[in-house]
């Protein structure tokens, strides 16, 4: 669907939203305009996917941006493999906190701060 990115709106749409509101211009006897209406979107919008869909252009980008959705292959992580995970990464932070808050004492110490 769409993402808002920054503070202005700007909002991008996945190449698989942009072919479904493709797919609709062309399956269905209603107008483009209608469409856009209807999803919320400005009609030169679909226009430009439209044509950018004849040209070609649709072409899975690569991107550095991380999906927060499930993918289908996931399997579950069990509540009490979870909760094991959770526990043991838990008593290694606290023991390398520990270990850091000694060493920061430390070098205050013998710098005189």
């Amino acid at each position: 669907m769409a993402r808002i990115l920054c503070d202005q709106r700007v909002v991008e749409y996945s190449v698989e939203f942009k072919l479904k509101v493709i797919d609709l211009t062309e399956k269905l006897s209603v107008t483009s305009v209608q469409i856009a209406e209807a999803l919320g979107l400005h009609p030169i919008m679909v226009y430009r996917w439209r044509q950018e869909y004849r040209e070609g252009r649709f072409v899975a980008q690569p991107t550095r941006r991380i999906s927060m959705t499930k993918e289908p292959g996931d399997k579950p992580i069990s509540e009490k493999e979870s909760s094991d995970k959770e526990k043991s990464e838990l008593k290694r932070l606290r023991k390398e906190l520990a270990e850091l808050k000694k060493e920061n004492d430390f070098l205050k110490s013998g710098t005189g701060i």
